[in-house]
């Protein structure tokens, strides 16, 4: 529970806005979280979830994401191809990774799939940012 004054009510549209605008994309590329789940008190709420993550090779995962806004599920399920590679500093030391994920279309089988491209690209550091790429991709 976030500590807001009730008679700011600036602050509780804002953080509603936030939260709703939030979307299931907020789980692509975290590990240790799942699910988003929030509401606001006498207003809206909303739940987002990250399926497991289905290795298909030492660096490729897929996931589905889904989301559920006001009691309205997000029919569309966004199935999501990651790939990942380890980046050194310097010193040799791994502070990290650097993803990129690739929506699907038509996932059965590997050869089924289709990779379709996303209109709204915006660099993601651990959560979406407004900085667009247009480069189709995340």
């Amino acid at each position: 529970m976030l500590p807001v004054r009730h008679d700011d009510i600036s602050a509780i549209d804002d953080i509603t806005a936030g939260l709703r605008g939030l979307g299931p994309r907020a789980l692509l590329f975290l590990r240790e979280l799942d699910e988003i789940s929030w509401s606001v008190e006498g207003a809206a709420s909303g739940f987002y979830i990250r399926s497991k993550p289905e290795r298909l090779a030492e660096n490729a995962r897929k996931v589905t994401l889904i989301g559920e806004q006001g009691g309205v599920r997000d029919v569309t399920e966004y199935t999501w191809l990651i790939f990942s590679r380890d980046i050194y500093a310097e010193g040799g030391e791994k502070p990290g990774d650097v993803e990129i994920a690739f929506a699907l279309s038509g996932w059965d089988t590997l050869d089924s799939m289709s990779v379709r491209r996303v209109d709204d690209s915006k660099l993601v550091v651990f959560f979406p940012t407004i900085v667009t790429t247009d480069l189709g991709f995340l």
